[in-house]
């Protein structure tokens, strides 16, 4: 018998949004094969639950780090964000194609 359900019931929901990332990216890399502007359409949109996904974990390990909820936010904020105003670089500018560089 486990003495610890919580802490298997977290491990679960840690693997299963770890494993929605890992199928979604999968995915992503279908579409860009197939169409590289709905790809980067849909990147973009990824990086969004991307970033709430790893808020979300990290906020579950909380607990465990010296790090304080809002370190972790703003954290989370500017690497993603980062990420994502170098999605948008490619909008504004002449057609973004990774593959052309």
């Amino acid at each position: 018998m486990n003495k610890f359900p919580i802490l298997q019931k977290r491990y679960l929901i840690e693997e299963f949004v770890l494993f929605l990332l890992l199928v979604s990216s999968l995915i992503g890399m279908g579409i860009t094969d197939f169409s590289p502007d709905e790809g980067h359409r849909y990147w973009t949109g990824l990086i969004i639950f991307y970033a709430l996904a790893c808020i979300g974990l990290g906020w579950s390990r909380i607990d465990k780090s010296k790090q304080s909820l809002k370190e972790l936010i703003i954290q989370q904020l500017f690497h993603w964000g980062g990420n994502h105003a170098d999605r948008f670089r490619g909008l504004f500018n002449t057609p973004y194609r990774a593959y052309e560089l």
